[in-house]
């Protein structure tokens, strides 16, 4: 039977929650950042906004841009990953132990004072365009998306992560700034640091960085669940393709619900059972 995991979570006054797990083994830090700031969040008019947000905040901040961020991280060998989810949007560096407070650092500046410069605000948006332009011919995708919007349909959560071709168009650079100074805020944010760290000082970095952190004008909105349609519903999609790709589903239980994880477990087949067939688009 494994250990439980021990850990230290801090709650700082002005509500930003730090978890810390110290493992010495690996002289390496995953230093991650967590906001309820997703695609649920997402002005209904415009999907992929928060996705966008993301992606633009280590383009350039107050004190650093693109090319400076870049360089810190290729000195000290660490790496950036950017999550953008429907319930969240994450970051996560790893970088070796003896440079955790330049992860720290920023981070900061991405979370607080992000600048979302022009010229990689065009740069980014035609970078996911071109994304979106790809997807658009996988049959899978495309068919997971009519399924998301057929049940979710008028929520956020009803639209692609990435938002579609027409939002991006309608996006702007102040759009951005707008979602940023709505969504994101310490109470909204959380840390975790794991890894050969001494918590003490982690916890005074972070102090030290985020403890003056405010935002009066954070407002996460509360997505309305709506409710499961009564009749069947059918969707086709015309394709140029060999294969046909079907989707059934319909709304399921909330994350909260005690009998979630039962579901999952009992609607998730076992290894040995899992089969693929194949279907031809003349069938």
């Amino acid at each position: 039977m494994m250990n439980p995991l021990e850990f230290e979570k801090i709650v700082l006054p002005n509500g930003l929650s730090l978890i810390l797990h110290r493992n010495p083994r690996i002289p390496l830090v995953s230093v991650c950042g967590f906001l309820c700031a997703g695609e649920d969040q997402n002005p209904v008019d415009q999907p992929g906004c928060a996705a966008l947000t993301a992606r633009l905040l280590d383009e350039g901040t107050v004190h650093f841009n693109s090319n400076q961020i870049s360089r810190m991280l290729e000195n000290v060998g660490g790496e950036l990953n950017t999550i953008s989810e429907r319930e969240f949007t994450g970051f996560c560096f790893r970088i070796g132990a003896d440079h955790c407070r330049i992860v720290l650092e920023l981070m900061a500046e991405m979370l607080i004072r992000p600048t979302f410069p022009a010229d990689r605000f065009e740069i980014e948006r035609a970078r996911v365009e071109n994304h979106i332009r790809a997807m658009d011919d996988d049959a899978e995708t495309v068919g997971s998306q009519l399924l998301n919007r057929a049940i979710f349909y008028p929520s956020p959560l009803a639209f692609p992560i990435l938002g579609t071709l027409e939002s991006l168009r309608s996006i702007t650079r102040r759009d951005l700034q707008a979602f940023h100074r709505r969504k994101y805020g310490p109470e909204a944010t959380c840390l975790i640091a794991v890894g050969d760290i001494c918590p003490k000082e982690v916890r005074d970095v972070v102090e030290e960085l985020y403890g003056d952190w405010s935002n009066p004008d954070l407002q996460l909105d509360e997505i309305e669940i709506p409710s499961p349609q009564k009749d069947p519903v059918t969707i086709r999609r015309p394709m140029e393709k060999e294969q046909v790709t079907a989707y059934v589903g319909h709304l399921g239980i909330e994350r909260r619900n005690p009998d979630y994880y039962a579901c999952l477990l009992y609607t998730s087949p076992s290894p040995r059972d899992l089969s693929t067939s194949r279907m031809p688009s003349s069938a």
